[in-house]
């Protein structure tokens, strides 16, 4: 197995006792690093030489499963400088700096101990310490680094965080009753689907409890006598639903189709329409938080639906086209919430921002015939390229393969002392960069395979009578034609603007051709979906 460590000829004359910290967050800014298992086996490795004794939880496991974001969080960690402070230990030995810490109180803990001498040495198996002033300047750089790349990521997160649910799309744990799945099989992009076996059981139990003749206590003993058992998780799940959790499913927004923003927890409108299939309705919602009384959660307000709300951005500001009645009409405009933009953009009539609407899904809207003509131009693509794709995936597979068994066999090669660790460290770094270059034409390859058609056939499905499905839709599903045409979608004095995605754009320019020639020869539009003019579209 390659670490990617260095090994370094331990001196037999070091007296030095040492404390060895494992730690593998669970958390997103961790997921790559090694597991706790193999941070310990690569630190036996280097250090085979030196007297080390591993940090252990207070259930004797080695090391401890914490993110270390945060200061005075982790109980093993603090234990550790309680040892060394206390004098019975010399030093430290970690896998990596970033193992210790990724905030600055403890990191600058670790660094004045080491500069008052408590701490007398620090081991990497990546990299090497000095204790002097050089030393703890280039340790402290690593711990910047890792606090840095901590705070960007978890920005990152959160921003992608919210426009999933900008999106309609959950974040985190899917409720129970619902299951993640990723159509393109890379953990990201996931969307909640019914639970089969979970579903329709949960769906009774909400319906039990509105009819007000069924106590909460009596609708969890009824599901657990049917059975019932909660989602299996890594270190939860698979057993009877309590009480307690059952009223929090009762109270929680997402089973109505509404998604919460975190830092608006309680308050409806700061909600987002969910585009996955919802357990009950509004309706269904507010009677069940009329019945739990004070226990309950927010309330839905029983304000209208508009019909174009949410669905575009103001063109001069960037923030979101809500919509409000007067005098029996709808009138749409920008939110005006902007601090850094002053934004003077007026309103627009519901009736002419429809009619507006209309005229843009007219551009992109196909017909049943080429929806159909499509799907089996596309079946056809996917059969001729499928021995294409399974020989280069085969072929990338025997490829990465090979140059694992390569640095498998470098590492022994090392362990044995056949080659030098200069050596090994120069060819590991080659033959790294060529298993990181197949990975990537793998990873590509995959993303071609599961992306490419799904894309595809969800754009002919929207564009398919996209005006008529436009009118009839609900909200999410008018989200997803204008996604499927393209992305921001934006309002500005009054007109309607979108950046078509490139594969869409040929559409709108055979439509407006083909509309100028059958315009006025009903014939000539009955037969408008010749061969030439599909083999066009399809280039």
């Amino acid at each position: 197995m390659d670490w990617n460590i260095n090994h370094y000829p331990n001196d037999k004359s070091n007296k030095l006792k040492y404390l060895a910290y494992v730690r593998k967050s669970t958390e997103e800014e961790d997921r790559q690093a090694l597991s706790k298992e193999a941070q310990k086996e690569a630190i036996e490795s280097c250090f085979p030489d030196l007297d080390i004794t591993f940090m252990k939880d207070a259930s004797g496991k080695i090391g401890e499963s914490m993110s270390a974001a945060t200061p005075g969080k982790r109980p093993v960690f603090n234990k550790m400088i309680q040892l060394l402070e206390s004098g019975k230990y010399d030093g430290i030995i970690a896998w990596h700096p970033d193992r210790l810490s990724r905030n600055s109180l403890d990191s600058s803990q670790i660094s004045f101990d080491a500069e008052e001498g408590i701490i007398k040495d620090m081991k990497f198996c990546g990299s090497n310490f000095e204790n002097n002033p050089d030393g703890i300047m280039t340790f402290q750089m690593l711990m910047s680094q890792a606090q840095y790349f901590s705070a960007k990521l978890s920005k990152d997160v959160r921003r992608g965080n919210a426009k999933k649910r900008a999106n309609g799309q959950l974040t985190g744990l899917v409720p129970i009753g619902y299951i993640s799945i990723s159509p393109t099989n890379n953990g990201r992009n996931t969307y909640a689907i019914p639970d089969p076996d979970r579903f329709d059981i949960i769906q009774k139990a909400f319906k039990m409890y509105m009819t007000g003749e069924y106590s909460v206590p009596s609708i969890v003993r009824w599901l657990n006598s049917q059975g019932f058992l909660t989602p299996r998780h890594p270190k939860t799940g698979n057993r009877p639903l309590s009480t307690s959790a059952f009223y929090k499913m009762l109270k929680n927004p997402r089973y109505a189709g509404f998604i919460p923003d975190p830092e608006h927890p309680d308050d409806p409108t700061y909600y987002h329409k969910a585009t996955f299939q919802s357990m009950i309705t509004e309706e269904d919602y507010n009677r069940i938080q009329k019945l739990l009384g004070r226990k309950g959660g927010p309330r839905m307000p029983h304000n209208k639906t508009f019909e174009f709300k949410g669905i575009l951005k103001c063109g001069v500001c960037g923030h979101s086209i809500t919509a409000e009645s007067k005098k029996g009409h709808d009138y749409y405009h920008c939110t005006h919430k902007s601090k850094k933009v002053k934004c003077t953009q007026g309103s627009i009539r519901g009736e002419a921002l429809g009619m507006k609407l209309d005229a843009l899904l007219q551009q992109y809207t196909i017909s049943d015939e080429l929806y159909q003509w499509g799907l089996k131009a596309l079946q056809e693509l996917a059969d001729k390229e499928q021995n294409e794709r399974d020989e280069a995936q085969g072929m990338q597979y025997d490829t990465i393969k090979v140059l694992q068994k390569r640095l498998d066999n470098l590492l022994n090669l090392v362990s044995d002392g056949v080659i030098t660790p200069d050596d090994y460290t120069r060819k590991k770094e080659e033959i790294s960069e060529q298993l990181k270059l197949v990975q990537s034409q793998q990873a590509k390859t995959n993303q071609n395979v599961n992306d490419w058609y799904n894309v595809v056939e969800r754009t002919l499905t929207y564009l398919c009578d996209a005006n008529v499905r436009f009118k009839s839709g609900e909200l999410p599903t008018k989200h997803l034609i204008l996604e499927a045409i393209g992305s921001n979608a934006k309002l500005t004095d009054g007109e309607i603007s979108i950046e078509p995605h490139y594969w869409v754009t040929p559409i709108a320019d055979y439509l407006q051709e083909k509309r100028r020639k059958v315009r006025t020869d009903a014939e000539q539009r009955k037969n408008s979906l010749n061969e030439a003019e599909i083999e066009q579209w399809c280039g």
